[in-house]
């Protein structure tokens, strides 16, 4: 089994464009992808960015089954008119250790895929 990664400490939150605002995590053993965050998301805010894709290019599905997450560029099809070669990314569960318990805590790196992630201040209704 592969050592867990570890948490950055504090609580931290990440936004794209005006979308919902996330609580998140971030690992210590990587930086930014072009000066955004990469941010991992527990289940309930996964389901969060899942839901908030509805109206966009995105298709974003879970899978109990998997505990995976899958995401579908549905412009990719628009522009290939190719169904059955559109890419779509596999986003697991990984567990990484929170705090200085090393408490496992299970999450889904939403923030590997490109997108740009911005960290934002504490929202006032958390």
């Amino acid at each position: 089994m592969s050592e867990a990664a570890i948490a950055v400490p504090g609580r931290h939150f990440f936004c794209i464009d005006e979308g919902p605002v996330l609580e998140g995590e971030l690992r210590e053993d990587r930086g930014t992808w072009n000066g955004f965050a990469m941010p991992l998301f527990a289940k309930d805010e996964a389901l969060t960015i899942a839901k908030a894709s509805g109206g966009t290019d995105l298709v974003i599905a879970y899978s109990e089954e998997t505990n995976t997450f899958y995401v579908l560029d549905t412009s990719y099809v628009q522009e290939e008119m190719d169904v059955c070669n559109a890419p779509i990314d596999p986003v697991h569960a990984q567990t990484i250790l929170i705090g200085h318990t090393a408490e496992p805590l299970e999450v889904f790196d939403f923030g590997n895929l490109g997108w740009c992630w911005t960290e934002v201040e504490k929202p006032a209704n958390i």
